[in-house]
């Protein structure tokens, strides 16, 4: 039993539907209740009266209500957390970085980082039935929420086909299934970033430029920028927004260097209507999490560069300064003293940081402050995954590992320096030769397209007069500096695309003349370093033994197939990534560790496919692709689930240290539905649970996808302030009493639901956090029974 302390607003019903009772009267009516029942009648409570709150369950039999029953069993509700899952739209990835690290590799000339967003988006529709994450990419973030809980919906019939998780056959009427949405800041994914500088910038009204950086007209029409809810936001969308022609602006690098000449880039107009920058994201993330209280909570992603200042005068990346407001994320966090949306931060470090970084002054307060006030963070660890296009020169700003490049590598760059500034000249000759030409035209009155001349020196017919030598001799300028310009551009993006592009192994291994050992020594060393220090578990050690306390969770369980396979023959050895790209230690035995050594340090299973198989080494050739590919076929392969397996027995700390979570939507690029997600994971963990033999049975499902994920969110201890955050959203979101009302009409109905469910989770977790030795954390099936705290009719 437990006792609890009546707060204002509290009803005889609502604790009793709270703590997973039928009715008052069986709580009013307990024993232990006495002094309560000599004060106030069987209907009344006020504030600071102590209830006692008897242990019970509700058990539902065959036939069609529930009943009340005493056990020493704790009621656990029928909770499900995906601990890693997202919604922001694949439009809020600013399409030069889309460009660069998923398009170029891919189909390199036939777009630009200036091409149609929308085009691609029609043509991913198009073959979304071959890869539905093409399908689901385009949609607009609060599109993407509304069908992620009816996806989750799924989830119960998945449960009834499925022995490993019997006891939530029956669970519908009370299932709660909690996605934990990890927004993404990709608004300063680029080097430049260090300066607090977003890839896109808004051109000024006045500048006209085109890619190539020449002025000329813009065309009429162009639609505003998108606010996440499939609308456009309403004060973009003015005359007066519609007559200043907005579009973006973005800069391409190819070095490190902090005062590289810009070689800036115009997006598409039709940028300025579907790109989703942070604020637009942000807002359709709240929306889509009030609209479903409880069912979708948000972690903020916070983006430490934003709160870089820089002036322009600085020599280094490390001169950046602290902006004041770099603690103002704070305070959208729901905490146990303070009402909030937000569970948490988010952090995505190969966009690109690193844990410590010197370049970003907001990062150390920022963690300290953290583990102070124990603040979960959430970030991506993989060598995989989205990542910033300028990954290959981050080694730059390290002369030490910037030295160990080979000499091939420097001569590259140096030429490709050359050729830029080559192109770069050129660019500015044509710019004045092409405002001279302009200007010309203007002060005379003449057009400026040669086209509508019939003849050298002759307008059109209608036109009726005689052009003078001297047009002929501007445009004639204008066109010789726009073909020198181009001619450099056409050199200097050969070499440029090159030095972007991490080189496929293949390429590698046929450039070493299919010699390993001669491919060894030349090993990518600037996709190595990136990884390193910016993604590695390791990379994270430094941080953790300054805080000791932090609450971190590195996300996906290193997640590389071949680096599980490493794992699983010796997990002490040097091994490989899908990438070719060697390291001292496997990232899976550093998380393992991490687990060991660090109280409050989390993984998940995000994209861990558990019963695909472990590839041992990247192919090199199409011999060695054949040969993988047979061995798959055949089933000579271990599954990931082995490998889990082991490190589950390697660190008996892992059973309380690992989430369940589903990577949504991301794992539609494997072809893999949602509910199929969860029934692959749940066979695998039943594997895991004969693997392991425990003497007491503990169910990994449910010790994965709801005692670890409640005890890293710590969500029954701020559910009061999630509640409050969520109605004062609704109170006061910024949006029209019409999209109000279309929004957040069954906002408290939804809230009545699933706020008692989620609060049950409170006794189960006190349950297992006061538990002592090897028992602290662990949920034995033994302990609970799992309840419909809503009651059937």
């Amino acid at each position: 039993m437990k006792t609890y302390t009546v707060q204002d607003g509290d009803t005889p019903h609502g604790l009793a539907s709270l703590f997973g009772f039928k009715d008052w009267k069986s709580i009013y009516e307990h024993k232990s209740n006495e002094a309560l029942r000599g004060k106030r009648g069987p209907n009344e409570i006020q504030p600071g009266d102590s209830v006692t709150i008897p242990d019970a369950f509700i058990e539902l039999p065959s036939g069609s209500s529930a009943t009340l029953m005493a056990s020493e069993k704790l009621p656990l509700a029928p909770v499900i957390i995906d601990a890693h899952m997202h919604i922001m739209s694949g439009n809020c990835t600013p399409f030069p970085v889309a460009y660069y690290t998923q398009i170029e590799p891919r189909v390199s000339g036939l777009l630009s980082p200036a091409s149609s967003r929308k085009t691609l988006n029609g043509v991913g529709k198009v073959f979304s039935f071959v890869m539905p994450f093409l399908g689901w990419s385009p949609r607009v973030t609060l599109k993407i929420g509304e069908d992620t809980v009816d996806q989750n919906d799924s989830v119960p019939a998945v449960f009834r086909k499925m022995d490993a998780v019997k006891e939530l056959r029956d669970c519908r009427p009370s299932f709660l299934g909690i996605s934990i949405v990890l927004t993404m800041d990709m608004d300063l994914c680029q080097l430049d970033g260090y300066k607090g500088y977003p890839v896109y910038r808004e051109a000024p009204a006045n500048d006209s430029r085109t890619s190539t950086g020449s002025p000329v007209a813009t065309p009429e029409g162009l639609p505003p920028p998108t606010n996440g809810l499939g609308k456009t936001s309403c004060d973009a969308n003015t005359p007066t927004a519609r007559k200043e022609k907005k579009r973006y602006l973005f800069n391409t690098r190819l070095t490190g260097a902090v005062d590289e000449r810009p070689d800036t880039g115009v997006a598409h107009p039709g940028e300025w209507g579907l790109f989703e920058q942070w604020s637009a994201q942000l807002l359709a993330t709240k929306v889509a999490c009030a609209e479903h209280p409880l069912r979708l909570i948000p972690m903020y992603h916070y983006e430490p560069r934003r709160y870089s200042k820089w002036t322009g005068q600085e020599k280094s990346f490390k001169e950046a300064s602290l902006a004041p407001n770099w603690d103002r994320p704070f305070s959208q966090l729901a905490t146990e003293s303070q009402a909030g949306m937000f569970a948490g931060f988010k952090m995505y470090t190969s966009q690109a940081y690193q844990p410590i970084d010197p370049h970003v002054p907001s990062l150390a307060k920022f963690f300290a402050r953290c583990a102070q006030e124990g603040v979960p963070i959430m970030t991506h660890c993989t060598p995989s995954g989205h990542f910033t296009h300028d990954r290959r020169l981050y080694i730059d700003l390290d002369p030490a590992a910037a030295d160990t490049l080979s000499q091939t590598d420097k001569d590259a760059y140096q030429d490709g320096r050359k050729k830029r500034d080559a192109y770069l000249d050129a660019k500015e000759v044509h710019t004045q030769k092409e405002k001279t030409f302009k200007d010309y035209c203007a002060e005379k009155g003449l057009a400026l397209n040669p086209y509508l001349y019939q003849q050298h020196g002759m307008l059109a017919a209608d036109m009726g007069v005689m052009l003078p030598a001297e047009y002929w001799q501007y445009y004639g300028e204008y066109e010789d500096a726009r073909t020198a310009m181009n001619d450099a551009g056409e050199d200097y993006e050969r070499i440029a695309r090159s030095l972007r592009n991490h080189e496929e192994i293949s390429a590698r291994y046929k450039r070493a003349n299919k010699d390993l050992a001669k491919m060894d020594q030349d090993p990518p060393l600037r996709l190595k370093y990136f990884k390193e220090k910016h993604l590695h578990p390791e990379a994270w050690r430094p941080l953790l033994e300054k805080h000791p306390k932090l609450k971190l969770c590195l996300a996906h369980f290193a997640s590389d197939t071949c680096l599980w396979s490493h794992y699983l023959k010796d997990e002490n050895a040097k091994c490989r990534d899908l990438d070719d790209v060697e390291y001292e230690k496997n990232w899976v035995t550093s998380i393992v560790d991490l687990c060991d050594k660090f109280e409050n340090f989390y993984t998940d299973l995000s994209y861990l496919p558990l019963l695909e198989p472990l590839v041992p080494y990247p192919a090199r050739s199409k011999q060695e692709e054949k040969a993988l590919s047979k061995m798959v076929k055949d089933k000579k392969l271990p599954l990931m689930w082995q490998g889990l397996a082991k490190a589950c027995k390697a660190n008996k700390k892992m059973l309380t240290k690992i989430m369940f979570g589903s990577d949504w939507y991301m794992i539609l690029a494997s072809k893999k539905s949602y509910s199929k997600w969860y029934q692959e994971t749940i066979e695998g963990l039943s594997y895991v649970e004969k693997e392991l033999n425990l003497p007491r049975k503990v169910n990994l499902f449910y010790q994965f996808a709801v005692v670890n994920p409640m005890r890293f969110y710590r969500l029954p201890l701020i559910a009061d302030n999630l509640k409050a955050g969520i109605e004062a959203f609704v109170n006061d979101a910024p949006l029209t009493e019409e999209e109000k009302e279309e929004r957040f009409s069954q906002t408290s109905e939804r809230m009545t639901r699933n706020y008692p469910i989620l609060k049950n989770l409170a006794a189960v977790l006190e349950k297992v956090e006061s538990a002592s030795g090897d028992d602290k954390g662990r949920l034995y099936l033994d302990q609970v029974r799992f309840v419909n705290v809503v009651p059937t009719s």
